[in-house]
């Protein structure tokens, strides 16, 4: 590669036209194949090198054949030589270039010989052909030695191929216990579950990796089969499903429209229809038709029944149901409702029950009015029976009545409250105020006359309104009409405390303008209107006494209520506080301060609660 530096200056491929320069010499781009350079873009000989002394300049160099004849890179001038083939043409030398450099010296020239050359390269020619041809006919004579050993075939037509005969494969284990699977599977083709059972059988018994592998093809395709199958059943099933559904639909249509012309009422003039059919339409005999009318009747009464049943209106409800089973006593449903009329009954009776208890547990705490309270929602019911039990029930409260009326009447009246009745006549109107407001707190009977003339009191309306809220705390009877007509009060706040007491005491519900019912009331109830407040807080051996809550806070659960004169409480003592015999809360003392406590209430019922201005009971530990 080192004689082609000084060639390559100025070289054009004459095939392509590329132009090379020293710089493909150095990133050897040329293709070199027996001391001959090649163009590395289109293969075509650039020149023969050789190594010349020039006639003009005297210098041995290394010429390049140029246009066809060999050229001194030094001074340019003609060497000699002749044209070759494939040789390209090259450019002068630029005129820059030193013509004077230096090179080594180099050895003799050796005599150009070119015919010599054209011989060798004819000969070698010459020798690769022979080569070329001696294979062939190797080729074909190892052919033809091959194909003698093969079976004389038919000859073919013309334009056909000779086919070579097949020649058929011994038959293995693995290939016939595959066979015999597969003429099975054949045989039953809707055994496909036990066809893949066979195969997994046969596939451990075998050796051969390819029968191996051709069993587990057919497995697969057994398997998918399988599936496709499941789908389709899957499919046909899902089919049936809402075939059956649209069916269920369609029954249920019909009937709800044969429940409806059942219940439409029939045309006055009806027209037989034409017939569309010659088959006739089944009739509905009189017995059907009324069990159709009993059970749409039915259902009605039983709605109203209920309703009437959540408004403990039982009485309706039993009448209701009864009613209708008189209408239909010949029916399966004249029965049914012979039996809800029954079981209305028993569930009335049941509240009642429920009710006498606890007005049998205000009785014997005292508490007449409470109990009469009770009574009076049984009376709601409108059962004929538990209205008579409940009169009686009332008549032996009113006997109860009168005879703690003559046992309080001998009793002397406490000190406390008489100095409290005292105070009624002061001039001072808040101490006048503050005795109506005590006497209620003491809960002693013999203050009820004081307290209604203290409600007719013409200079202060707050005592009218603290004796109106005592006379309902008193609760008794022969104070309601005292405040009823306290209810038509120039004072607003003196008639709505009148209209809360007359509440505490009846009962009832009535509004400040239904001044008739209440007087009704008090005609209806008037026997024994010297009733008692419970029993006084001074008796000995009752530790209990009734009060007042004054306060009530959240954060911490807290409460405050009256101590009345005579009972002391101390602190640390846990105490119970009852509503109608119920026990509400408990309450832990923590201060006493003259007529008023203050606790922690805790155990607070479910339901209950405890507000300011309630009227409790409190229960010291005994």
């Amino acid at each position: 590669m080192e004689l082609w530096a000084g060639l390559m200056e100025q070289t054009v491929c004459s095939a392509c036209g590329r132009q090379m320069t020293l710089k493909d010499l150095e990133n050897n781009s040329f293709s070199e194949v027996d001391g001959k350079m090649y163009c590395p873009q289109c293969f075509l000989k650039i020149g023969h090198p050789r190594k010349m002394r020039c006639p003009n300049c005297g210098r041995e160099t290394t010429a390049l054949l140029r246009n066809g004849v060999y050229t001194c890179i030094y001074c340019g001038e003609k060497i000699g030589g002749r044209q070759e083939s494939g040789v390209i043409a090259s450019a002068r030398p630029s005129a820059g270039r030193d013509s004077t450099v230096r090179r080594p010296a180099a050895a003799a020239p050796r005599p150009l010989r070119p015919q010599k050359d054209r011989k060798v390269q004819v000969l070698a020619v010459a020798l690769s052909g022979f080569a070329a041809a001696s294979l062939i006919l190797a080729a074909l004579l190892v052919r033809a030695h091959f194909s003698r050993d093969a079976e004389p075939s038919q000859p073919a037509a013309h334009g056909e191929e000779q086919k070579q005969p097949v020649r058929p494969e011994p038959k293995s284990k693995d290939a016939e216990a595959l066979q015999r699977v597969q003429n099975w599977v054949k045989e039953n083709p809707e055994k496909i579950e036990q066809g893949i059972k066979l195969y997994n059988q046969t596939i451990q018994d075998m050796t051969d990796p390819v029968f191996k592998a051709r069993t587990r093809i057919a497995v697969i395709a057994l398997q998918t089969k399988l599936e496709q199958a499941d789908r389709v059943k899957q499919g046909k099933l899902e089919q049936l499903t809402r075939e059956l559904e649209e069916a269920r639909e369609q029954i249920q249509n019909l009937k709800t429209r044969l429940e409806k012309a059942s219940r439409a009422p029939a045309p006055k003039e009806a027209q037989p229809p034409a017939p569309r059919t010659t088959e006739t339409a089944p009739k509905t005999t009189p017995a059907e038709k009324r069990a159709r009318e009993a059970a749409a009747a039915f259902q009605d009464a039983l709605g109203k029944a209920q309703k009437q049943q959540a408004l403990k209106q039982y009485g309706q409800a039993m009448k209701t149901m009864q009613a209708f089973a008189d209408n239909y006593q010949h029916t399966e449903y004249g029965g049914k409702a012979e039996d809800k009329c029954k079981t209305i009954s028993r569930h009335a009776y049941g509240q009642f029950g429920t009710l006498r208890k606890r007005a049998d547990v205000l009785v014997e705490q005292g508490d007449y009015t409470g109990a009469r309270q009770l009574y009076a929602s049984a009376l709601g019911f409108g059962v004929p029976d538990i209205t008579g039990l409940v009169e009686q029930c009332l008549a032996e409260i009113r006997r109860l009545e009168e005879n703690q009326v003559g046992a309080t009447a001998k009793e002397p009246t406490p000190p406390a409250v008489k100095r409290q009745i005292e105070a009624l006549s002061s001039e001072d109107k808040s101490e006048r105020a503050e005795a109506a407001r005590r006497l209620g707190d003491l809960g002693d009977p013999a203050a009820v006359l004081p307290l209604i003339e203290a409600l007719k009191d013409e200079d202060s309306w707050n005592v009218r309104a603290c004796a109106a809220k005592s006379l309902g705390k008193l609760g008794e009877i022969s104070a309601v009409p005292a405040l009823i007509d306290a209810l038509g009060d120039k004072s607003d706040g003196v008639a709505f405390d009148a209209h809360n007491a007359l509440k505490a005491i009846t009962g009832e519900q009535f509004s400040r303008a239904q001044r008739a019912k209440w007087l009704a009331w008090y005609k209806e109830n008037k026997v024994g209107a010297q009733r008692p407040a419970p029993k006084p807080v001074q008796q000995k051996g009752s530790s209990a006494f009734t009060s007042t809550v004054i306060e009530r806070r959240y954060d911490p659960d807290t409460v405050s209520f009256v101590v009345p004169e005579g009972k002391t409480l101390a602190a640390g003592t846990n105490v119970k506080l009852l509503r109608d015999g119920d026990h509400i809360c408990n309450v832990l003392i923590q201060q006493v301060a003259g007529a008023q406590a203050f606790g922690e209430l805790s155990g607070l019922q479910h339901g209950a609660e405890v507000a300011p201005g309630d009227k409790i009971t409190v229960q010291p530990p005994e």
